[in-house]
């Protein structure tokens, strides 16, 4: 539910470290400001060789509350290829938005430059989205047929459901991967973010493809191709509004929790982690 993304400022330069297999370690994100995206995307040369063939990633559905003085407010969690300083974003995941005072839940799916299209609930194959639900997304290439599928399960136990759709690609550069929590455009401009609190995302891994040969891990694991991973902290009007953990890395697989800050107390600050902190204690007095 975005346009491409464009960093409002540069952050804190990670420093490359040396890589391998199994227990490898990777280069650290680089922490960068967006005005509307919170969350981890991936990057590749474009002179590498190697593209994102997919990305995946699981979520528990927030409560949402729309913050003090507001009675709407919006969010999406998703997952998606491309769309980080291109024009092209293949993406699919949820809203969980606050709309005159009624909290509402919803699923869609969206490949630019044609606008998001809304997964209904009122037929087969529908999510029913509910907060406490346990999502599953993922968008997929296959190089063959030369197709993206995008896919999205409610796996809360004992009402299952599922929706995937293949719609053929159109030259995409799939360069870039993300693991999201939005505040997503409304009528033209970015609404009220939705007080989404702790999104805690697991079991996530992206996968890059060159010349038939595949490589997969954890989120900061695309150092080992040549590419660089962002950890992307939202902050709108010199103001914080929402931040990502540092990775966890564990079984091949990375895990986050993406905060909404209201007001960046030291403990909320000092869970981020120590490069978050810095930024975001003093993200009133940075400039736009």
């Amino acid at each position: 539910m975005s346009n491409k993304l464009a960093f409002l400022s540069c952050g804190l330069v990670g420093v490359a470290l040396a890589c391998g297999d199994g227990g490898a370690a990777f280069a650290t994100p680089i922490l960068e400001a967006s005005p509307n995206w919170s969350g981890y995307a991936d990057t590749l040369p474009a002179d590498s060789g190697y593209t994102v063939s997919s990305v995946s990633g699981s979520w528990y559905v927030p409560t949402v509350q729309a913050p003090p003085g507001s009675s709407s407010a919006y969010s999406s969690i998703w997952v998606g290829i491309d769309g980080l300083n291109e024009n092209a974003l293949e993406q699919i995941g949820i809203s969980a938005n606050v709309v005159n005072g009624q909290t509402q839940y919803g699923a869609w799916y969206e490949m630019l430059p044609a606008d998001p299209t809304s997964i209904p609930i009122t037929v087969p194959g529908a999510i029913p989205i509910r907060a406490g639900d346990l999502i599953s997304s993922s968008a997929s290439y296959n190089a063959s047929t030369k197709e993206f599928t995008l896919a999205i399960s409610d796996l809360t136990a004992g009402n299952p459901d599922n929706f995937s759709i293949t719609i053929a690609g159109s030259g995409q550069p799939r360069l870039t991967a993300e693991w999201i929590v939005e505040d997503p455009t409304v009528n033209g401009s970015l609404p009220t973010l939705a007080d989404f609190g702790p999104v805690s995302f697991s079991g996530l891994g992206s996968v890059e493809g060159a010349g038939g040969l595949v490589a997969s891990g954890p989120i900061d694991s695309a150092s080992n191709v040549g590419g660089t991973t962002y950890q992307l902290w939202m902050q709108q009007g010199g103001s914080a509004k929402a931040a990502p953990t540092p990775l966890a890395d564990n079984g091949g697989v990375s895990s986050f929790t993406d905060v909404y800050v209201a007001e960046p107390s030291a403990a909320v600050l000092l869970a981020l982690g120590a490069a978050a902190y810095s930024l975001l204690h003093g993200a009133r007095k940075r400039p736009h």
